[in-house]
């Protein structure tokens, strides 16, 4: 997580696994922990397949507590050339599931990478998270901060242009250019 540490917990009654995004109050801007809780709470009234499910949050004095859904396996930088090219093409098709579903809610991620995408190689699904950058950006709107991971990111986002939705769909290009399709 971006601005926080991530813990695998269990439901002590339920002995479900999850997992909590923990953000400390005092090394975090205000402003970066209002936007963690909105875009968490936002989300977690919407489901989808492809995106991870947001559970809960909780608040202490210091601490931030986001609990989400717990997907084995991490990230899908870690086994990416491991997977079979008829896998590989369901997955890019989940991926791209996802990024339509945020951006039919007028969100943008900006910072989809491989590394932001969780895989179960079992159920062989993928599911965007890290949601610390995003931000609701409606269809006729323009952004101009300077945010998201190099290698992955629109041009211009780092040229001080303007951007809108599309970005994410660059960064996507990336992912599938990483896949070789």
């Amino acid at each position: 997580g971006h601005f926080g540490k991530i813990h695998i917990v269990e439901n002590k009654q339920t002995h479900k696994t999850y997992v909590a995004k923990t953000i400390n109050k005092t090394n975090s801007s205000l402003r970066e922990i209002e936007w963690e809780v909105y875009i968490s709470g936002f989300l977690c009234s919407f489901k989808h397949p492809n995106i991870v499910s947001f559970e809960d949050i909780y608040y202490t004095h210091d601490t931030v507590y986001i609990i989400m859904e717990y997907i084995p396996n991490g990230s899908l930088d870690k086994h990416l050339f491991l997977l079979p090219k008829n896998e590989s093409t369901k997955l890019v098709l989940q991926i791209v599931s996802a990024i339509n579903f945020l951006h039919s809610k007028s969100i943008m991620h900006r910072d989809i990478k491989l590394e932001n995408i969780a895989i179960n190689l079992q159920e062989k699904t993928v599911k965007l998270l890290d949601f610390g950058l995003s931000k609701v950006n409606f269809p006729t709107e323009k952004s101009y901060d300077c945010c998201g991971t190099v290698s992955y990111s629109a041009p211009e986002i780092f040229e001080n242009k303007p951007y809108d939705l599309t970005v994410d769909i660059w960064s996507y290009g990336v992912i599938l250019h990483v896949f070789q399709f």
